[in-house]
């Protein structure tokens, strides 16, 4: 369990920052700092240093210059350019004047293997007597490699700009190049919001711009701090650079998006407990985020595992890998009170307490409907203050050790959250594997004063009830009956 205070914590942070924005001065990378204080979102640039530093890497840097910004709303792009003939229509987007922004916020997309062949050669896997065409399967083979490139694509986001102008020519180009069912699995990935572009015309005829790219707007990212961004700023005539960002003049369709620090960082939140994105390197979390800094959707990739020691020749429509939700829940206990799962995680005020703990929480309906109120059928306040926090776990669990391929596990646990925030843990029954005939054959009942605990299990047509009493904030065996009734409010599946 890992508590954090919060004061500690900032303190934490404010010594972080000041050794990346050392850090960053020393080897000389670009620093995007705040906007001017008096930035207003209208196209014109006289908030912007015009003697400051540019983020200009082409020759036109005293003609052209770019800046780059960050608010409370985004990133700001601002600049200035001479001799520029803008696009009239999406038509022209492609060849005539425009802005191009290259944004991705990762700096490699993790996927795992493909488990219909494993570390097999698919070459030698298709020739498998249970495969029904080999030439079909190296066609599945083939086009997973397809697919896995277009996933990489959607976690960068292009966007050509012009007066009035703007679409997203990169991800969306992707996405729209995917079959119905590899479109049904990276839906999430469709890009769905834009920038905002302002444009002005001073008397010189010389246009000023400045674009905002709103948090919601960026791809995916794979940390809830963002302390760097791979960015480009392509300003074109045609194919003419006009100005840039790229240290080297570009290749227009494949920039190089360098990297460039954020200071401060970027701090994002995954729920009140403030959980990580991600597990530990063997299981990247990526998200979206939303206009408050909050993680909007979290996700990871997922390959089906192999059954039973045997190949089963993927299903045509089958997709590798497919994307799973990474969700977190949360349960308001009173006012700057939270409980989160999973793993159990408590907040009260700035105090954070974390632990190792999986639970499902939320396995349990709110009878009063309200999503704010605290469920009382999944956390329980003591007379000393100390909080109980239950959690049940019905899953289908895939295995490749038996003849199972998807085996019902059930669980029951329950939590001790100490008024000083320690979490332990009260209570554990199971997991325990059942045979898909016996999945009535067990439960757990709960007494409305949480006192007693009483497990149920059925063998050869007998139920036997095993009682946990709470003593001292854990729980202890306290009796067993044999034969018991069945149970009467089970918390389980009945089928």
């Amino acid at each position: 369990m890992n508590r954090v205070n919060g004061s500690a914590a900032l303190l934490r942070f404010v010594v972080a920052v000041a050794a990346l924005h050392a850090m960053a001065k020393s080897t000389f990378a670009q620093i995007i700092e705040n906007a001017p204080r008096n930035f207003v979102l209208d196209g014109a640039v006289n908030e912007w240093p015009k003697d400051g530093a540019s983020f200009t890497r082409s020759g036109s840097a005293r003609n052209n210059p770019i800046w780059v910004a960050r608010t409370n709303e985004g990133l700001v792009l601002a600049g200035t350019v001479d001799g520029f003939h803008v696009a009239a229509s999406i038509g022209e987007l492609s060849s005539s004047g425009r802005l191009e922004i290259w944004l991705s916020a990762t700096d490699s997309i993790e996927m795992p293997p493909m488990n219909w062949f494993g570390d097999t050669p698919p070459e030698e896997r298709c020739d498998d007597p249970a495969v029904p065409s080999k030439p079909s399967c190296l066609e599945w083979y083939r086009d997973q490699s397809a697919y896995r490139a277009k996933m990489k694509a959607l976690f960068t986001r292009m966007w050509r700009v012009a007066p009035n102008l703007i679409e997203e020519a990169e991800a969306s180009v992707a996405y729209e190049s995917l079959s119905a069912a590899q479109k049904a699995t990276a839906r999430q990935l469709k890009p769905s919001e834009f920038p905002t572009a302002k444009f002005s015309i001073d008397a010189r005829n010389k246009l000023s711009y400045e674009i905002l790219v709103p948090w919601q707007a960026f791809p995916p990212v794979e940390q809830v701090s963002l302390e760097r961004v791979n960015l480009t700023l392509n300003v074109l005539q045609g194919d003419s650079v006009l100005a840039t960002t790229d240290h080297s003049l570009p290749d227009i369709r494949h920039p190089a998006m360098p990297s460039f620090a954020l200071f401060p960082p970027i701090l994002a939140h995954f729920t009140p407990c403030e959980y990580p994105l991600g597990r530990g390197p063997d299981t990247p979390v990526y998200a979206f985020l939303d206009a408050s800094l909050n993680v909007r959707d979290a996700f990871t990739f997922h390959d089906r595992m192999l059954c039973c020691g045997a190949f089963v020749y993927p299903p045509p429509d089958s997709v590798s890998p497919e994307i799973v939700p990474v969700t977190r829940t949360v349960q308001r206990i009173g006012a700057g009170e939270f409980v989160c799962s999973s793993p159990v995680a408590y907040r009260k005020g700035t105090s954070i307490s974390q632990s190792s703990f999986d639970a499902d929480i939320d396995a349990y309906s709110n009878p009063s409907g309200d999503p704010t109120a605290p469920d009382k059928h999944t956390v329980f306040r003591l007379r000393s203050g100390s909080l109980l926090v239950r959690s049940m776990s019905w899953k289908m669990q895939e295995q490749s050790y038996t003849m199972c391929a998807a085996c019902p596990w059930v669980g029951f646990a329950i939590y001790l959250i100490t008024r000083s925030g320690e979490i332990k843990e009260a209570l554990s029954l199971g997991p325990v594997r059942l045979d898909m005939l016996e999945l009535s054959r067990y439960d757990v009942e709960v007494s409305s004063d949480w006192g007693i605990v009483t497990e149920f299990r059925n063998r050869n047509e007998e139920w036997t009830a095993t009682k946990y009493c709470l003593k001292s904030e854990t729980y202890e065996q306290c009796g067993v009956i044999s034969p018991s009734e069945p149970p009467k409010h089970g918390i389980f599946p009945s089928q």
